[in-house]
């Protein structure tokens, strides 16, 4: 096997895509990070958000809020080091991979596409966005793992 791996000479996201909050570390020790590598403009059937470095296999959700003026909240002893980075108004489900780098379902990696429709009302539009994942190893009191926030503004 090939050993892969990926440079970035540049802060992931794009124009009007800002992170939020901080990501919390898995019982394995990594620490999921979500992204974009599609632009948030009207329209863009193809607006996709990715998470990496999950637990591989387990149940994932995005979450969907629209506070642009949301302050992350840490959830102490329920899942210490991790922090509600998004309010929550809608929920998406979906599994991490279990795969190979090449493959279609890469370890650990999940992704979403979330269409963005030809409405001229969601200009100016902030979605703010945030992953949690079942982290079957852990001992905590909520077993999940969080991603960092992502907000996008529709332009």
């Amino acid at each position: 096997e090939a050993v892969k791996f990926r440079l970035f000479c540049d802060l992931l996201g794009g124009v009007n895509i800002t992170t939020v909050g901080d990501a919390c570390t898995s019982a394995s020790g990594s620490l999921g990070t979500l992204f974009t590598n599609s632009e948030a403009t009207v329209p863009n059937p193809t607006f996709r958000l990715q998470g990496t470095g999950l637990p591989p296999g387990a149940l994932t959700f995005l979450v969907l809020g629209f506070n642009k003026n949301w302050n992350p909240i840490p959830l102490g002893p329920l899942a210490p080091g991790c922090f509600l980075n998004t309010d929550q108004v809608f929920l998406l489900q979906s599994q991490t991979g279990t795969g190979g780098i090449r493959s279609t379902s890469a370890l650990g990696h999940v992704s979403f596409n979330v269409p963005v429709p030809a409405d001229g009302k969601l200009i100016g539009f902030c979605a703010a966005w945030q992953m949690g994942t079942v982290d079957a190893k852990s001992t905590n009191a909520l077993p999940l793992v969080f991603t960092n926030g992502l907000r996008t503004t529709f332009y």
